[in-house]
Parts: structure tokens; sequence; C-alpha cells
């Protein structure tokens, strides 16, 4: 009786890691957006299911095995990728994802947008975000998948006297790089999902603090 709910602890006490990993691996392969880190990472969680299976008694090598697949799809999913310093060219087709709008008016559009890659050469995905200022009112909502030619500058934080810090905006949002496309007809919208419920609601809010923080605070 005792070494049965002995083992019974042993088993309960495995079956809760081997689920987070689980859970894990399958959030943090999304996040990431890369194809073949999701597949090595799915990969790692059915080993790591298996040895539990079979290997009950020695439940520490699946560790050991998911630990190491994790650390391989890590390499691998790193190597993949470039610095925003290699694209810096005079023109060249890009195609990326639309992250963050930040500003639009009749004048100008500012997204943030991630890279894909280029389409002329290809090349491999891209790290860092990009500020794509365009001159002109175009309809871009955020993960609109669009395609542009342009040219990609290395983004150079400068001495603003005012109250914005163009430093620490860069910093904060991860950018590095800046693009300027003159007119919307030079951006194409390739895919655009369906607007849920979750992404109206951080629209609005996000309408909402833009909208107060025209104010300025006013202490008595």
């Amino acid at each position: 009786m005792i070494l049965g709910k002995l083992n019974s602890v042993r088993d309960g006490l495995f079956r809760w890691p081997v689920l987070s990993w689980l859970v894990l691996q399958i959030s943090l392969s999304f996040c990431l957006d890369s194809n073949s880190f999701v597949l090595l990472f799915l990969l790692g969680s059915i080993n790591l299911l298996l040895f539990y299976i079979h290997l009950k008694s020695k439940f520490y090598w699946s560790y050991f095995v998911g630990f190491v697949i994790c650390c391989c799809s890590l390499w691998i999913f790193k190597s993949s990728q470039k610095p925003l310093s290699e694209v810096f060219t005079k023109s060249a087709d890009y195609m990326a994802k639309v992250n963050l709008v930040k500003s639009k008016n009749n004048n100008f559009t500012k997204v943030v947008i991630n890279l894909k890659y280029r389409l002329k050469p290809l090349k491999k995905k891209v790290t860092g975000r990009v500020l794509l200022t365009v001159g002109d009112a175009c309809d871009l909502r955020e993960k609109d998948l669009v395609r542009f030619k342009g040219v990609v500058k290395q983004a150079i934080p400068y001495k603003n006297p005012g109250v914005f810090d163009y430093r620490l905006f860069l910093k904060r949002q991860n950018i590095g790089a800046v693009a300027f496309v003159k007119e919307c007809e030079q951006l194409q919208v390739l895919d655009r999902p369906e607007p849920t419920l979750g992404n109206n609601l951080k629209q609005k809010m996000r309408d909402h603090l833009a909208e107060y923080s025209k104010y300025p605070l006013v202490s008595s």
C-alpha cells in the first residue's frame, strides 16, 4: 500500500513537469514565429511523452533528452536569423508583418514592422524591428502581411531637446532600423487576418490612451 502511494506520488510529480514542458514548448514555438522551431519543439514534446511512457523508472533521461532537444532548437532558431545590419542596402523588395500602428494622419503613416526576408536575393529571417514611414495615409492594420520596395537604414537616435526621448523610444520598441516609402501604391497587402475580439479591445484601449495623452496633466 505504501509502495503504491509512493509510485502514485512519483508519477504525479513527474506528470506535471512533462505537461508544463509541453505547454511551454508549444507556446514559445508559436510566439517565436518560426516553422522549423515549431516542428522541433513539437518533436521534443512528443519525445518527452514517449519517454514518460517507456521509462517511468528512469524518468530523468526524459528531462535530459528534452533539455538537449530544446538547446538544439534554440541554436537552430538563432542560427537561422540575421541581424538588421546585413540588409542595409540601396533598394530591395521586402516582406514584413505589421506589428504596431504608431500614428496615422493625412500626411504620413508610421508602423512598426518585423521583416520576414528579402525577396531579391532571398535571405533568412531578420531580427529586430523596423520603423516604416509612408508619406501618405494608408489603411494598415496590425498583423497585416505587406510587401514593399524601399531602403532600410540604420536607426540613428538623434538628440531631441524636447520632451520626447527618441533613443528611449527605439530601445523600448526594439527598433534597429528605419524605412521610408513615398506612396501607398508602393505597399502591397498580401494577407490581412480577420479582426478578433481581443484585437478590437486592444485597439480601443490604445485609441483611448492616445486620446488622453493629447491633454497634459495639470497639477494644482
